[in-house]
């Protein structure tokens, strides 16, 4: 009897000893995977910085000279140039006021989803 109760408790020290090398394995893996995944957010952020910069460089010159073809027009159908400019200056705040609503309906979502699911992955375990 007394020999069954040394080998069940054996196993369980043996079972112990090799569960700390696997939790510690598991950590290891989870902060490679977090440290991935950092490191992918920062290069999709600094390319969307890039790309932001590039589109905003474009969309300017593009806006600059479709206001000036309309100032241009208004002025051409007799308007004077104090109300072409009135209202090119209401088009465009509308059209910044929509911007703006649009940008605050951007989601963007910076909470690592592979490391919430490994996270969630080891403790169903």
């Amino acid at each position: 009897m007394g020999t069954k109760k040394q080998h069940g408790n054996s196993s369980k020290i043996l079972k112990l000893i090799l569960f700390i090398p696997t939790v510690l394995s598991l950590i290891g893996n989870l902060f490679a995977l977090m440290q991935s995944e950092v490191s992918l957010m920062r290069r999709k952020i600094i390319m969307l910085v890039m790309l932001s910069v590039f589109s905003f460089v474009l969309m300017t010159t593009a806006w600059i000279c479709i206001n000036w073809l309309l100032f241009t027009w208004m002025v051409h159908l007799y308007m004077s140039s104090i109300t072409a400019t009135i209202l090119l200056l209401a088009f465009n705040l509308l059209l910044f006021v929509i911007t703006c609503l649009l940008i605050a309906l951007l989601n963007i979502d910076p909470s690592f989803p592979e490391t919430r699911k490994a996270i969630n992955n080891i403790l169903s375990k």
